[in-house]
């Protein structure tokens, strides 16, 4: 027991304690003894989660289960983090991160419990940036283009690629187009990546198929005569 005499003393008990009190007079004389019971209530508990992994653009979801200890009660959950915090509905958040991040759940009861805090984090797989590579992107018609794949591989398991025209390619570069008439011509590329995620591009108007220019002269005179041997030719061609 403790000596304690002031008429009041705090004590902090990490548990449940039963507190005995009395009274001693100053001629000796001792009062009743009381007993106290002073209940502490568990501390509190709970898991977290976040997705292990989401792609650039896309929802993650943050997940606190399992609380328990305090007043057993009343809990509440706030969530802190990067990106768009949505869609509460209590125990889970809905959030889209633009980078890898780090998520904060803290978790009150309905009493004076210590708050917990629990962290997890969300990896945001990455993209690299789409390219392609068109060696000669003019030629006359009927035109047949070599289109590359420029882009950095190394994260990457597969990829494709479409022109405007219907011609098309899938793991395989350069893409060999059909022989096209004139007129301006777009691409379409797509991969994915080691984290399973879908990136795609489209380049406008990045090669074109040229049409082949009519041939049409005029000269004079006409006819041509021994007697007039010097002709003036005019060039009535289009492009």
């Amino acid at each position: 027991h403790n000596n304690l005499t002031s008429a009041t003393n705090t004590i902090s008990p990490e548990e449940t304690t039963t507190v005995t009190v009395y009274a001693e007079g100053m001629n000796g004389c001792v009062s009743n003894t009381e007993s106290i019971v002073i209940s502490i209530l568990p501390t509190l508990t709970a898991d977290f989660s976040a997705s292990p992994l989401v792609c650039p653009g896309y929802p993650g979801e943050l997940v606190v289960s399992n609380i328990a200890g305090g007043s057993g009660q009343g809990y509440n959950v706030l969530f802190y983090g990067a990106g768009t915090l949505s869609n509460s509905t209590g125990l889970t958040q809905i959030v889209i991160p633009y980078q890898t991040s780090i998520y904060t759940a803290i978790i009150h009861d309905n009493c004076e419990s210590t708050p917990i805090t629990l962290i997890d984090s969300i990896l945001v797989g990455q993209f690299p940036e789409l390219l392609i590579d068109i060696p000669t992107p003019i030629l006359c018609e009927p035109a047949v283009f070599e289109i590359f794949n420029a882009t950095d591989l190394t994260n990457v398991v597969s990829y494709g690629f479409y022109t405007s025209d219907g011609s098309n390619s899938t793991g395989q570069s350069p893409l060999i187009t059909n022989p096209l008439p004139f007129g301006v011509y777009n691409v379409h590329l797509w991969i994915q990546t080691l984290d399973g995620c879908i990136d795609s591009t489209r380049f406008i108007g990045v090669f074109e198929s040229v049409e082949k220019p009519v041939a049409r002269f005029n000269w004079s005179p006409n006819p041509v005569t021994n007697f007039n041997t010097n002709v003036l030719f005019t060039d009535l061609s289009t492009d």
